[in-house]
C-alpha cells in the first residue's frame, strides 16, 4: 500500500452578478518532480484565460497535488453514511464552535463500541480521536474552515447521512 502520484489539479472559485458561487478543477500536465513555481505559471494562465472568456469574476484559485493509493481495499465494515461528528471549541473563542466530520467512522472511538444507550456517543478521551483533533490545534498541522484552530473537544455523536450512492440504487 503506497501513495502514488497521480496528478496536479487546479481549482477556480467564480462568482457572478446575483452572488451565487461555483468552482471548477482542471488536471494540470505537470509531473510529480515539476517545480512549484511552473506549476503556479501555468495555473495563472489557465486563470487569465478564464477570465478573458467568462463574465464571471475569479474570487480564486488553488493548487494541489493529487496522490492515490495504488492498492485499493474496499472494507467489508464500513459504510460512509455513518458519519462521527465532532465538536470542538474554537481557540481564543470558546463562544464559537466549529465541527469536524469523520466519514465511516469506527466503532472503537464510541463509550459503548457495539451496541447500548451510548454507542452514538463519543469517548471524548479516545487515544485515536484525541490524535486526531490535536491536528486542527495551534500544536498541529491543519486547519479549521474558517482558519482558526481547536481548542478542546465538547461533543461527538454518530449521525447518519444519506450518500449519494445509496439513493441512485434505490431510485435507478
Amino acid at each position: 500500500m503506497a501513495k502514488i502520484f497521480t496528478q496536479w489539479e487546479l481549482r477556480v472559485d467564480f462568482v457572478d452578478q446575483g452572488r451565487n458561487t461555483t468552482s471548477r478543477t482542471y488536471g494540470l500536465d505537470f509531473g510529480d518532480a515539476d517545480l512549484v513555481a511552473d506549476v503556479e505559471a501555468a495555473a495563472s494562465n489557465v486563470v487569465a484565460a478564464l477570465g478573458n472568456i467568462s463574465n464571471c469574476f475569479v474570487t480564486g484559485f488553488s493548487i494541489r497535488k493529487v496522490y492515490a493509493d495504488d492498492n485499493v481495499i474496499v472494507p467489508t465494515n464500513a459504510q460512509v453514511e455513518n458519519t462521527g461528528v465532532v465538536s470542538v471549541d474554537i481557540d481564543g473563542n470558546p463562544l464559537k464552535k466549529a465541527t469536524l466530520s469523520i466519514p465511516g467512522v469506527s466503532p472503537s472511538v464510541f463509550v459503548d463500541t457495539v451496541s447500548g444507550p451510548n454507542n452514538n456517543i463519543m469517548n471524548l478521551v479516545n487515544a485515536d480521536l484525541v490524535t486526531f483533533v490535536d491536528l486542527f490545534k495551534t500544536t498541529g498541522v491543519a486547519t479549521l474552515s474558517d482558519g482558526e484552530y481547536a481548542n478542546a473537544i465538547v461533543d461527538g455523536v454518530r449521525v447518519h447521512r444519506r450518500s449519494g450512492k445509496s439513493r441512485s440504487r434505490r431510485f435507478g
